[in-house]
Formats: C-alpha cells, structure tokens, sequence
C-alpha cells in the first residue's frame, strides 16, 4: 500500500452486538427486492457480457443537481441505490442521506484521490451497528470506484455479495460480518484486487471455501461462524494472513500439512468447533513466529506433535475437547494460556 493509501485508509478507521432476527416474511420481502434489481443488472448489462451494469446505468436516480466532479455525481448514485434498498434503518444512520452533498452523510468518508489529490472522492462507508435491513444494491460496485473501505457488520442485510464489487479497484477492506448474507462463498471478493481484509463471519454463507482464497494476498481472513463445510483446501500454508480464523463451522478431515509455509506471516490461527479430525501435524512446529493455536473442540486423536515445542513464541494454545491423549511435555508448561485438557 502506498503512502497516499495509507493515509486514505488512517482517516478512514477513524470513522469509526447482537443482531436482531428479521422475520421469515421480510426476509422474503428484500430478497425479492433484491432479485429484481439482478434482473435489471442483467438486461442492461446484456449489451456488455451479460453480468455487470454498465458504467452509465442508473436505477431510476434522478440527479439533477451539480457536483464538484463526477466520481461524487457517481458516490451520489451509489448511495441514493443503496438508501433506496434499505428495508428499515431503525437507528435513522442513513436518514440524512438528502442532496448532493453526499461527504456530510453519515457514515461516508471523504478524502483526495490516490490518483488525483485536488478531486474530492467518497473513500469509504462505514455503516457498523445500524441494525439496518436491507441488500447491497450493484450500483455499490459500478459508481463508487474509489471505495477503499466498506464496513457494514451487525446489521440486518441480507441476500448476495453483488458481482460489481469486483470493480472497486481500491478496496483495501470489507466488513460484512454480523447480518444474513446467504449462497457460497463469495468469490467476487477474489476478484477485488488490492483486498487486504476480509470479514464475512456471522453470516449464512455455506459449502465448501475455494482454495482461490489462500492464493489471494490477504492480511486478515475472517470466515467463522458460518455454515462452510468440507476439507480446508489443500493449498492452506499459501496464504499471507496473519490471523486465519475458521471457527465454528463444519470444516472436516485433517489441518493441511502446508500449514508450515505460513510460519513468515502467520500470529494466530483460530479454527476451533468445527469436526477436523485425524492427528495435528507436526509441521504445525514450523510456525516459528505465531503466537495463538486454537483447535478446541473438534475430533483430534492421538498425541501432539513435540514439533510445537519449537514454537517459540506461542503463547496460547487450545487443545481441548478433542480426542488427544498422552503426557503434555514439561517444556511445554509455561505456555501462557496452555489448554490441552484431553477430551473435555
């Protein structure tokens, strides 16, 4: 990340939980709303390829106001879409959201472009803890280009992660943790090229995760507390990160022996409450520099590799609630925050 990114991403943060349960008939009622908005994305788009809006295409937004440039004519559709997809907002965040003036929106962050510092642009949208219901409208991806943060956890949306998102070129974060986002794994989110993090826990996302997502250079990689299922790709030690969090889905079989290529990045590695089994492998020592294990509450079986006695800077390790058996080594003792309590 360059300099100008940096700071863009710096005034950002500074913008900067339980989610209430949407009933079976307003689920319903956004996806539908939802759906009708792909159909029209993909008749306009037919011209194109078929599968994005083309850069000109507007949702019935009349804009007849003048702006300082047209990236904020662009934001101004972006956010009126999005406002218009909002089934309930009961912490009235987006109420605010009249005229062109869209740096003085809530939850809209402003600064100058990476490539053009004298033009104004929207940077990021943070709308955390609105409890807002509603869906992603594809105007999101096509009108906001230089988006580097989107951050929209406990809210209540719900459907898909829309195909435009690959067009934010400048992404460098994206937040949709805590709401009811549904279907696979949203691979558009590889396809967003300069991503560094990455959270989509407490959502409804199932199936298997594509090995693509240990390929893509990602800093953070938060997929708990979904419903993903199957085999962690073979391909697991290729990934970057330095926290990989995978906790409490259906995840089985074995941790991937290529879990010691992470030992340059990686600090900690959650991916208890899931149903791996088989034994954890000793190229689990390999990771030199990372400072939190927890595998608590899966079927681990046999003893633990005395290869994590060469993890010289862990300091919490959970084991528990597996299947292990064995002496814990004395070396392994002054552990901080050592579990390795056998099957409880």
């Amino acid at each position: 990340m360059d300099a100008a990114a940096a700071v863009i991403i710096a005034a950002l943060l500074a913008l900067t939980t339980a989610v209430n349960a949407l009933s079976d008939a307003e689920v319903s009622y956004i996806a539908g709303r939802q759906l009708q908005s792909l159909e029209a994305s993909l008749t306009a788009g037919a011209g194109a390829g078929g599968d994005l809006l083309p850069d000109d295409f507007e949702f019935d937004i009349r804009v007849g106001v003048t702006f300082a440039n047209d990236r904020l004519r662009g934001a101004y559709v972006a956010l009126q879409a999005l406002r218009r997809a909002i089934y309930s907002d009961p912490k009235n965040f987006t109420g605010g959201w009249v005229g062109p003036d869209v740096c003085a929106y809530f939850g809209v962050a402003c600064a100058p472009a990476i490539d053009d510092p004298a033009v104004t642009v929207v940077a990021g949208v943070d709308l955390n803890g609105g409890d807002i219901a509603g869906y992603l409208p594809a105007e999101i991806g096509s009108h906001l280009n230089d988006l580097a943060l989107f951050h929209i956890n406990s809210n209540r949306f719900c459907g898909i992660i829309p195909e435009t998102f690959s067009q934010l070129t400048l992404l460098h974060e994206l937040d949709v943790s805590n709401n009811r986002f549904v279907g696979v794994f949203p691979e558009v989110v590889l396809r967003t090229p300069v991503l560094r993090f990455l959270d989509i826990r407490f959502n409804d996302f199932e199936g298997e995760l594509p090995p693509e997502l240990f390929e893509k250079e990602l800093d953070a990689v938060f997929v708990n507390s979904n419903r993903f299922v199957g085999r962690i790709p073979e391909n697991f030690g290729d990934s970057p990160a330095s926290v990989v969090v995978l906790a409490n889905n259906r995840f089985d079989g074995c941790i991937p022996r290529s879990v010691g290529r992470m030992k340059g990045t990686l600090d900690e590695m959650i991916l208890l409450n899931n149903r791996l089994d088989g034994c954890i492998p000793p190229e689990i020592g390999e990771l030199a520099n990372t400072t939190v294990v927890d595998v608590a509450g899966n079927l681990f079986v046999g003893s633990l590799p005395e290869e994590i006695g060469d993890m010289g800077k862990l300091e919490r390790l959970d084991v528990s609630r597996n299947q292990l058996a064995g002496e814990v080594p004395e070396r392994w003792r002054a552990v901080t925050g050592m579990r390795a309590d056998g099957d409880r």
